[in-house]
């Protein structure tokens, strides 16, 4: 049975400015893994395990256990926001016009998609400022159409807007149409100020669909002349290059001079057009 106004109330009231703090984290991106949590927190994986099972005698999130895996082991756990935790967060926020839902997490495919998705936000250091799901509606030839971005997010520097799609499919509609919306929705906004990064979630996937994501995007920006930036990356590459930050992490040495002591995401991204 949902909760009452007072008893949502007086669940809140016993939340800790902490375990707000946690749970607004699942407003946006609504998946989490103890590792992503760690990850994004900069923490560790038992400082987030407890964090996240405090949400959870709360009564604000539940977690999907991992199934057993053929070769042992099991999946990772999943933690999503219960629909009482969805209606902290809506209460909490402010949020009654617009209120907060929980998350589906039936469908396999889905839920790795969906944490591949958060995964590129934070290592792109783009999660404080990053939205997920969220339609962008905009006018083409006096007619209405919409992208919905995976994530977008506002550059460090305040001035770049990124849109990051994580692509497996192999639908030639659906990779054609994604690249004719973004080029049409770019043009309603400042060109050089707009990326779209499309991320392969390994280099299987990428070898696989690359090219046919090549020709899309070129025929797109062919059809719609204009100064465009559509790039790509790999989730694996980020991963092992241990990419945590939009740019190159640099420290000054003794003698003032820079030292570049990681790598940032814009120097995992490939441009799909060949000019």
């Amino acid at each position: 049975m949902p909760l009452s106004r007072s008893q949502l109330t007086n669940a809140l009231l016993t939340l800790t400015p902490q375990q707000i703090t946690d749970l607004y984290q699942f407003e946006h991106f609504k998946k989490w893994t103890c590792d992503l949590f760690a990850m994004a927190h900069h923490v560790n994986y038992s400082t987030a395990h407890r964090r996240l099972h405090k949400l959870m005698r709360a009564g604000a999130i539940m977690v999907k256990v991992g199934n057993p895996l053929p070769a042992g082991g099991r999946e990772t756990d999943l933690y999503y926001p219960t629909p009482t935790g969805a209606r902290m967060i809506t209460r909490l926020r402010e949020r009654a016009k617009n209120y907060v839902t929980p998350p589906d997490v039936s469908n396999p495919t889905d839920n790795l998609h969906d944490l591949a998705t958060l995964e590129v936000a934070i290592r792109a250091e783009g999660y404080a400022t990053a939205r997920a799901f969220q339609e962008r509606k905009f006018t083409w030839l006096n007619k209405p159409y919409s992208v919905i971005p995976d994530v977008e997010f506002i550059s460090p520097d305040n001035k770049d807007h990124m849109y990051i799609e994580v692509e497996q499919t192999s639908r030639p509609d659906h990779i054609a149409g994604k690249y004719e919306k973004y080029t049409r929705y770019f043009q309603t906004q400042n060109l050089r100020r707009c990326w779209l990064v499309v991320v392969f979630p390994d280099r299987r996937t990428e070898k696989l669909l690359r090219r046919e994501h090549e020709a899309a995007a070129e025929a797109a920006a062919n059809a719609l002349p204009g100064d465009y930036n559509l790039f790509w990356a790999t989730l694996s590459e980020l991963r092992s290059k241990r990419v945590t930050t939009f740019d190159n992490p640099v420290e000054r040495q003794s003698d003032n001079t820079w030292r570049q002591i990681g790598t940032g995401f814009l120097e995992c991204t490939y441009g799909f057009l060949p000019w």
